[in-house]
Parts: structure tokens; C-alpha cells; sequence
């Protein structure tokens, strides 16, 4: 069993390190959209309420008198759809596993929330052993529509997968730093996690 695990994260490292490379070669160039407040602060909660109590935030976010500020965090920082499909800044590990498990053969796969995904459904035909995947019903940044797309495309593979949606969870409900954690969805996960691997690793 360690081996098994110690294999699945080297694996997903090397991933990591390298996924930059061949995914700039496999995606298309699109043009980034605005992607709202409410999904910024899903992941940066503690920044945009500092933000809002400074004279900027005040008026993109509650005051806005064009089109621009009206994008209030984008209206600096630019179009963040970009910034979301691809999980964050640092929250790609959901992404990671589903592609360690298409592309590495690991012994098994488990993916919390992993933006982006949607966008590499094709890869889906990679995943020979199981994957497990968590959703949140309520998050923005990976709508349900999404997941559906996600479910249907399993459907067709010949993977052996489990895809779980926790109604009242945001993006990030097992982290336990951000304002998104949700103890109870996150418990079940957890709990399913922990069976997952004592089926296929054991």
C-alpha cells in the first residue's frame, strides 16, 4: 500500500513540474471573460473585505459609475476566467489528479474540486484505474453544468469512476484555512476518501 501511495504522489509531482509544458501546446488560445465578484470571493475572502473598506472598494464595489469598475477586482487585475479554468492561483490539485490519472497510470485518483477539468474531457479516455471526484453544489467557480459534463463524459469511458456533489458546499469546502470550509461536507468527503483508497490500495 505505501508503495502504491508513494508512486501516486511522485507521479502526480512529476505532473506538476511538467503539465505547463504540454498543456500551453494542447489548449487553444481563448479570450478571457470577467468572471464576477462572487467567484473571486469564493478563494480571496479575506482580501475582498479588506479591499471594501478602502476608498477603491467602495466604489467598484458598491458604488460603481462605469462599466469598468463595476468588474470591481478584475477592473485591475484583468479578466479572471483564465485565472479560474485553471484552478487558481494554487488550488490545481483537483486538476493535477485528474490528469496524473490520465496521462501517469497511478493505482488510483482522487480529485477535490478540480477547476478546469471540464476543459480536458478528452482525457478522460486516458484514466484506466479508479477516480474519485468531490464537487461543491454551491460552487461558483465550477458550475453544475460542468460537473454534468463531466458525469456524461465518465459515463461514456471505461473508467471505473465515483463522482459525489455535496449540495451545500462552496469551492474549497475541505480547507480548513479558507472562509469556504464547510465541516460537515468536508467530513464525508473525507470519510469517502479514506474508503476509496482502502478499496483500491489495501
Amino acid at each position: 500500500m505505501r508503495h502504491s501511495v508513494m508512486t501516486a504522489l511522485v507521479a502526480s509531482l512529476l505532473l506538476l513540474l511538467t503539465y505547463p509544458v504540454w498543456s500551453a501546446e494542447a489548449q487553444p488560445a481563448q479570450k478571457a471573460t470577467y468572471a464576477g465578484d462572487e467567484v473571486c470571493k469564493a478563494c480571496h475572502a479575506a482580501q475582498v473585505e479588506k479591499f471594501s473598506k478602502t476608498r477603491m472598494g467602495k466604489i467598484t464595489l458598491y458604488n460603481a459609475r462605469t462599466n469598468l469598475e463595476k468588474q470591481s477586482c478584475e477592473s485591475c487585475h484583468g479578466p479572471g476566467s483564465e485565472h479560474v479554468a485553471k484552478g487558481g492561483g494554487k488550488g490545481v490539485g483537483g486538476l493535477i489528479s485528474y490528469l496524473s490519472a490520465a496521462k501517469l497510470d497511478p493505482a488510483c485518483a482522487v480529485a477535490y474540486y478540480g477547476g478546469g477539468i471540464a476543459n480536458h474531457l478528452n482525457e478522460f479516455y486516458g484514466v484506466r484505474n479508479p477516480i474519485l471526484f468531490h464537487f461543491g453544489g454551491k460552487d461558483t467557480s465550477i458550475p453544475m453544468d460542468q460537473v454534468e459534463k463531466i458525469k456524461e463524459t465518465a459515463g461514456m469511458s471505461k473508467a471505473d469512476w465515483e463522482l459525489h456533489v455535496y449540495p451545500e458546499a462552496g469551492h474549497g469546502f475541505n480547507c480548513d484555512m479558507r472562509a469556504s470550509f464547510h465541516a460537515p461536507s468536508a467530513k464525508e468527503a473525507w470519510f469517502r476518501t479514506l474508503a476509496f483508497f482502502q478499496r483500491h490500495l489495501a
